[in-house]
């Protein structure tokens, strides 16, 4: 009776766990990732734009034409960034880099970045044209909010911009810390 009540239960337990790693693989790799997981991806781009102003299809349709015109337009510039940062990495790994160079190649990419986000705000100014008075006040909130969350910050700084206590585990030790 013992063994054949053991039995019993290490089959319900191997009937669980083979269910269980069922549901985990199939999460894993056959349904696409929820926005809801990651919160700090649920606001940004055009779904995030959608689900908090509650677009109308015809606003909808008229702000990724834009966006699409304006992804058009910028799409050599954006190729010629990414050819100036390759070319900044180029010089910035050499032993001995040339300074000038460098300096001109920040120069393109302060021009190119300008360029950028020139289009992209001249973009959002006639975005707002197509949104009602509501939606607008929303908008710029969304757009106050983003350029809070992603003001200055430096290789190493914490998203939140506070110094950190530590580094790597050792206090106040660090190679940054005041006083070393």
């Amino acid at each position: 009776m013992k063994t054949k009540t053991i039995t019993f239960l290490l089959i319900i337990l191997t009937a669980i766990n083979i269910t269980g790693f069922g549901f985990m693989i199939y999460h894993r790799f056959f349904t696409r990732p929820s926005y809801h997981r990651a919160p700090g991806l649920m606001r940004h781009g055009p779904r995030g734009l959608i689900r908090d102003l509650e677009l109308k299809p015809e606003q909808r349709q008229k702000i990724f034409m834009l966006r699409k015109k304006i992804h058009r337009e910028t799409s050599d510039i954006r190729n010629s960034l990414r050819d100036s940062q390759k070319s900044l990495l180029g010089y910035v790994q050499k032993e001995n880099p040339d300074t000038a160079a460098i300096d001109s190649i920040l120069k393109t990419i302060s021009r190119y970045q300008y360029a950028l986000h020139r289009k992209a705000i001249y973009g959002m100014m006639k975005e707002k044209g197509i949104l009602t008075p509501e939606q607008r006040e929303k908008m710029m909130k969304r757009f106050e909010r983003r350029i809070e969350q992603c003001g200055p910050r430096f290789p190493g700084m914490p998203p939140d911009g506070k110094e950190r206590r530590h580094l790597h585990g050792r206090m106040g030790r660090g190679p940054f810390r005041k006083g070393n």
